[in-house]
């Protein structure tokens, strides 16, 4: 009886977005990283 109740249609909150794995560290982005932990 009430299957339609909630077909309201909806974006999906990741449409567009990049789904997966993330790319891995940058060059510049590591080199950062060590030296903020060396300055410790």
């Amino acid at each position: 009886m009430g299957s339609n109740v909630n077909a309201v249609h909806r974006e999906p909150w990741n449409k567009g977005k990049i789904v997966g794995q993330k790319a891995p560290f940058k060059l510049k982005d590591i080199w950062a990283l060590r030296v903020r932990l060396q300055m410790e």
